[in-house]
C-alpha cells in the first residue's frame, strides 16, 4: 500500500540475473522511500529479491559516490574529489593522445552487465565512434553455454516460464532457481501440483537440490559424461523418440556412437552417480513426456563447458522434448534483444575492433599487448579487478595501463584502481529500456527520482565526452529518443516509445514453445547433435601432481543476496569469507567448523572461515563469488584464467584448491 501523497513508478531491476523484475517505485517528495515487485505482472507477480531494496538503500547511500575523483600525485597518489569539467576534460585529453601517438588501438574499452538496459550500449556507441580500439570479448558468465546451444539449435531460445507449468518432469541442471531465479519458482511448483517429479542435477546442496524430489551429485565437470550415460540409457532400452530424430535431427549416428562408449558402469566411476541411478533418471525422462530441462551456469563453467551443454541438449532431441509444450532444453534466449534496436551500433553496423583480447585471459592480454601496448583502460558497468578470474595478474594488469578511467556507483576495487573515477546515476535515476534472457518482458523503465547533485547520468555523461571529442550533436538525444531508437522495429506493431514509457509488456513476437514446426536455425535446418568429447578437464583431471597437492575443487556460485562484488559488504557485514566442505575434507585437513583457514590454489590464497556441511561431496570446497580485494574476500585470487571450449567463456571451476589451518 503506497502512503498517501505518494506516486508510483513502474521500472525493472538492471542487475544482471535471470528475472529482470519489473519493480514499482514509491516516491515521496522526490525521493524514493520504497520499492516492490509489480502485482500485475505475469514473471515478476509482486514480489522481488532482497537486491531490489540495497539498491534502494545504495542509490540513498550518503556515502556513495557523489563527485568525480581524479589521482593526484602520480600512480601511488590518491584519488581526490574534483568537477566535471576538469574530469571529462582530463579523459578527453587522454583519449586523444593516446589515439594520436599510439592509434585507437592502444585503448581499451571494457564494458560488461553490471547495469543492463538497451540506453547503456551508448558506451559502445561512443568507442566505435572513437575509433578501432581494442575490446573484450567472450564473456565471464554464460557464453560457453550460449555457443553450444547455437551450433545445436541454430539460435538461443527457450520456453517462456509459465509453460514449465506443463511438464510432466522437470530436470534443473546446474542451477539453483530457489537462490538465483526466485521468480522460476512458482512455475516450478505449479508443475510439481500438477504431478511433474522435480529433479536436481548439482554437484552441490543447494537450496534447490533440498526442494526438489531428488539430488544427484555429480563429480565437477562430468556433467556430459552423465550425459552420455543417460543417452546410453535411452537409446539402448529403445526410449528414444524416433520419429522426431530421424524428421528433424542431425548426426544421430556418430552421437550413438559416443554414446554408445559411456555404459552407466564406466559413467559411475567418473561422475561418481551409482549406475543404478543414471539408469532410473534416464528411464524417468524418457517416459516423462513432456519433460524441461532448466539448465544453469554450472555446467558450462569448465575447460569443456560448451561440450557439456550440448550433451545434455542432445537428451532433450533424443527423446522427444522439443518444440512441445512442458519441454526443451531452457538455459537462456537472445530473441528479446536480438529483436530491438543496438544503439551500440553506429549507422546499422558495428565498428569492427583493431584488435579483442578474451574477458577470461584479459589480464595476459593486456600485459602481452605490443604494437601498440594498452595505455588507456576504459571500463563501464564492471569491476574487472575482483570479477576477473586470477585477480592477482589481473590487478598487475591494471597496475601496467598508464591511464585508468571507471564509472562507478561506489568506490569498488576497480574504480580504486583507476586514475579518474566517473560517478554514475543510479537505475532509479534514469530511464532505459530493459529486457533479459529468461522470459520475453520488455520494460520501459521510467526514471523516478533526479540524480543527487555531482552525479550525471550515463546519456550525458556520453554526449559531454562526444563534444569534447568533436562527434558533432549525434549524442545529444535525449533517453526518449534513444529509447524511440531501441523500439523502432516494433513500429509495425504499434509499440512506440511513447506508447511503452511506464509499462512492461511481452514481446509480441516471442514464441511461447521454440521449434514447434521441427525446423531449426542449423545450416542444415535440423537439431544438430553432439559429434565428439574431449573429456579432459584441465585442473580438475585426476591424474598428475595437482591433485595430491590441492585436492578439493573449488566451486564459486551465487550467492542469493548478492550479484558478485555488488551488496557483498551489506550481506557479510564485513565478515571474513567463509568455505564449505564436507566431514571427511575437513577431516582430512585437520580443521573444524568454525576454525579460520588460509584457502590456497596455485594463482594465490585467501582467508576464510570453515563451515562444515555434511551434504557436500567429499571432494568439493564452496566459496561465493563476490568480495572484495582491499578486504582480502575475493574469491577470483584463487580462480584460473582458462577459457572454455567455445563461446571464450571463463572456465572458473576447473579449479583445485586445499585449505590450511591458520
Amino acid at each position: 500500500m503506497a502512503a498517501r501523497g505518494a506516486r508510483l513508478v513502474r521500472t525493472a531491476c538492471p542487475l544482471d540475473c535471470w528475472d529482470t523484475c519489473t519493480l514499482l517505485v514509491e516516491v515521496v517528495d522526490g525521493r524514493a522511500v520504497a520499492v516492490r515487485g509489480d502485482p500485475d505482472h505475469e514473471i515478476t507477480r509482486g514480489f522481488c529479491c532482497a537486491k531490489a531494496q540495497m539498491q534502494l538503500e545504495r542509490a540513498c547511500d550518503p556515502a556513495r559516490l557523489r563527485r568525480p575523483l581524479i589521482r593526484r600525485g602520480g600512480k601511488q597518489g590518491a584519488l581526490v574529489p574534483a568537477g566535471w569539467d576538469e574530469a571529462l576534460d582530463l579523459v578527453a585529453e587522454r583519449l586523444l593522445e593516446a589515439r594520436e601517438r599510439h592509434g585507437a588501438a592502444s585503448v581499451f574499452f571494457s564494458h560488461y552487465f553490471g547495469s543492463g538496459g538497451a540506453l547503456k550500449a551508448l558506451d559502445r556507441r561512443f568507442f566505435s565512434r572513437f575509433g578501432a580500439v581494442t575490446a573484450a570479448v567472450g564473456d565471464l558468465c554464460f557464453s560457453a553455454g550460449l555457443a553450444a546451444q547455437a551450433r545445436d539449435f541454430g539460435a538461443n531460445r527457450i520456453h517462456d516460464p509459465t509453460d514449465c507449468a506443463n511438464a510432466r518432469m522437470v530436470i534443473i541442471w546446474g542451477r539453483n532457481p530457489v537462490y538465483t531465479n526466485v521468480h522460476a519458482m512458482p512455475f516450478l511448483s505449479q508443475a510439481r501440483q500438477r504431478g511433474a517429479r522435480i529433479v536436481c542435477i548439482d554437484p552441490l546442496p543447494t537450496a534447490t537440490a533440498r526442494w526438489s524430489d531428488a539430488h544427484i551429485k555429480p563429480r565437477p565437470g562430468t556433467d556430459a559424461e552423465l550425459a552420455l550415460a543417460m543417452a546410453h540409457v535411452i537409446i539402448r532400452d529403445g526410449l528414444l523418440d524416433a520419429d522426431f530424430v530421424a524428421a528433424s535431427a542431425a548426426g544421430f549416428d556418430a552421437y550413438a556412437r559416443l554414446a554408445e562408449a559411456w555404459p552407466p558402469a564406466r559413467a559411475q566411476a567418473t561422475c561418481g552417480v551409482a549406475a543404478a541411478d543414471i539408469v532410473d533418471l534416464a528411464r524417468a525422462y524418457a517416459w516423462a513426456a513432456p519433460g524441461c530441462i532448466m539448465l544453469g551456469y554450472g555446467p558450462q563453467r569448465y575447460k569443456n563447458g560448451g561440450q557439456a551443454m550440448r550433451a545434455v541438449d542432445a537428451l532433450a532431441a533424443l527423446t522427444g522434448n522439443l518444440g512441445v509444450p512442458g519441454g526443451g532444453a531452457n538455459y537462456g534466449s537472445n530473441f528479446v534483444t536480438s529483436s530491438l534496436g543496438d544503439l551500440g551500433a553506429v549507422d546499422g553496423a558495428h565498428a569492427a575492433p583493431a584488435r579483442t583480447i578474451a574477458r577470461p585471459t584479459w589480464a595476459r592480454g593486456v600485459l602481452e599487448a605490443r604494437d601498440p601496448p594498452i595505455t588507456v583502460l576504459f571500463m563501464t558497468r564492471s569491476n574487472f579487478a575482483a570479477q576477473l578470474p586470477n585477480a592477482s595478474l589481473t590487478r598487475q594488469a591494471m597496475q601496467s595501463v598508464g591511464f585508468v578511467v571507471a564509472v562507478d556507483l561506489v568506490l569498488s576495487d576497480s574504480a580504486a584502481a583507476a586514475d579518474v573515477v566517473l560517478p554514475c546515476a543510479s537505475f532509479l535515476e534514469e530511464e532505459d529500456i530493459l529486457a533479459c534472457s529468461w522470459h520475453n518482458y520488455i520494460t520501459y523503465g521510467e526514471r523516478a527520482v533526479e540524480p543527487p547533485d555531482g552525479v550525471m547520468s550515463d546519456v550525458r555523461l556520453w554526449a559531454e565526452l562526444a563534444r569534447r571529442l568533436g562527434f558533432g550533436d549525434e549524442f545529444g538525444r535525449s533517453p526518449a529518443e534513444w529509447a524511440s531508437l531501441v523500439l523502432a522495429p516494433l513500429k509495425a506493431v504499434r509499440i512506440t516509445a511513447e506508447s511503452a514509457r511506464g509499462r512492461s509488456f511481452r514481446h509480441p513476437w516471442a514464441p511461447r514453445v521454440p521449434w514447434e514446426d521441427g525446423e531449426f536455425l542449423t545450416p542444415s535446418g535440423r537439431f544438430e547433435f553432439l559429434d565428439g568429447l574431449d573429456a579432459q578437464l584441465g585442473e580438475a583431471a585426476d591424474s598428475g601432481p595437482l591433485k595430491a597437492e590441492y585436492p578439493l575443487i573449488l566451486i564459486t556460485p551465487q550467492h542469493r543476496d548478492t550479484l558478485h562484488s555488488q551488496f557483498y559488504d551489506r550481506v557479510t557485514g564485513g565478515a571474513p569469507a567463509a568455505v564449505e566442505v564436507a566431514p571427511r575434507a575437513a577431516a582430512a585437513a585437520g580443521v573444524a567448523d568454525g576454525d579460520e583457514v588460509t584457502v590456497e590454489s596455485p594463482r594465490g590464497s585467501m582467508r576464510a572461515v570453515v563451515r562444515v556441511r555434511p551434504a557436500m561431496r567429499d571432494d568439493v570446497a564452496l566459496i561465493y563469488s563476490g568480495g572484495d580485494l582491499a578486504g582480502g574476500r575475493c574469491v577470483n585470487v584463487l580462480t584460473p584464467d582458462l577459457e572454455t571450449d567455445v563461446g571464450q567463456g571463463a572456465a572458473y571451476y576447473d579449479c583445485r584448491c586445499r585449505i590450511v589451518k591458520r
